[in-house]
């Protein structure tokens, strides 16, 4: 498999923030204080363009820096992509981890999971995020 950064790290916050309830592990009650800062960030002037997201490596990640940036967005990235649009867990997925897939350009690799260009999907993304922010107050 070739799962990339975003995704994998994503992932493990999602599992990271999960609540333990009636002897489950509910993973899709998002992580509110991550919520308003990604929403703060996104409002701001340094927001983070997903295309640099997509391509990040590890050195990103690890950017004493900026690295907590890459973190939360790629936590939100993958809330969105697992329980508002479906893309995952999907068969969009099973192909995208696939090593020929991890061939490509980052970008055009996220198309074909997200079922969008990123260049379309990352206002919708955004818009979701604020939105969803406004919701919970």
């Amino acid at each position: 498999f070739c799962v990339p950064l975003w995704l994998n790290e994503g992932l493990a916050q999602l599992f990271e923030t999960a609540e333990p309830q009636s002897g489950t592990l509910r993973i899709d009650a998002i992580d509110s204080d991550r919520l308003r800062r990604l929403a703060s960030e996104l409002s701001g002037d340094a927001s983070l363009p997903l295309r640099q997201l997509l391509a990040a490596g590890s050195d990103a990640f690890l950017d004493p820096q900026r690295g907590r940036q890459f973190y939360l967005y790629s936590y939100l990235l993958v809330y969105y992509l697992a329980f508002e649009s479906a893309a995952i867990p999907s068969p969009r997925l099973d192909e995208f981890v696939r090593p020929a897939g991890a061939a490509t350009n980052p970008s055009e690799r996220f198309a074909r999971l997200a079922g969008a260009e990123v260049d379309s999907f990352e206002p919708q993304w955004r818009r979701w995020v604020l939105e969803r922010r406004r919701q919970r107050g």
